[in-house]
């Protein structure tokens, strides 16, 4: 997630440019729950929120799409702009995320700690969600290249990785956690009570924090390794 981190901050410079110094700023006038992100957009999410606000910095700032539809936000940029080397950086203001999506290489991150009881996230197509987070149940899906980065607390974890798709929660320390990987997936992660991981057909499995009762499956290739501190 550092690697990601410092990209965004230098972002921030390239934005902070007088060609960048103004805001689009949207209130959208209704709540959600769900963020759906795609076209290599950069956004940033903050949580607590006292107000629903989507502010857009950027030379292409007008060309970014803000939509929403049954309490989720989509962002996205016009399909003829997928590859564009413009920079646009989309900072979202909400009460908080139930439902995160990230698709198409775009790269999302939560610049402060999420705090609740439910966390859906799921990530596809090269991109890259990141952020410390606080919960009870935690659940990520991540396919096709795509990458989870997490920090913090999680009662309970599910893990599905797919496709060269990779998740490192290494610092997410968790009570339960269950993992699948499959197709070349590379995973760490860290429980203490209880770990069920299961590979299929290539990929890899690091787990951390002595579990108390873990339970293993490998099939047609791939490795899970007990790592003891």
């Amino acid at each position: 997630m550092k690697v990601k981190i410092n990209f965004i901050a230098c972002l921030f410079l390239i934005l902070g440019s007088s060609a960048f110094s103004q805001v689009k700023s949207i209130s959208p006038g209704e709540e959600f729950t769900k963020i759906k992100v795609s076209t290599g957009l950069f956004v940033e999410i903050i949580t607590n929120s006292d107000e629903s606000k989507i502010d857009i910095k950027g030379s292409e700032k007008d060309n970014v799409n803000v939509d929403i539809k049954n309490g989720e936000l989509e962002l996205s940029l016009p399909v003829g702009q997928l590859f564009s080397e413009a920079e646009i950086l989309v900072t979202v203001y909400t009460r908080k995320v139930e439902e995160l999506k990230a698709r198409s290489g775009s790269e999302v991150e939560f610049k402060n700690k999420v705090q609740q009881e439910e966390l859906s996230l799921i990530a596809s197509e090269g991109s890259y969600i990141g952020g410390v987070i606080e919960v009870k149940n935690l659940a990520v899906r991540t396919v096709t290249g795509a990458s989870v980065s997490l920090v913090g607390f999680a009662n309970n974890q599910s893990i599905s990785l797919k496709t060269g798709a990779s998740y490192d929660g290494k610092n997410l320390e968790t009570e339960n956690t269950s993992i699948s990987v499959s197709y070349g997936g590379e995973a760490i992660v860290f429980s203490t009570d209880s770990c069920s991981a299961n590979v299929t057909a290539g990929g890899s499995i690091d787990i951390y924090g002595n579990p108390s009762s873990i339970s293993q499956n490998v099939k047609l290739g791939g490795n899970i390794h007990l790592i003891e501190e």
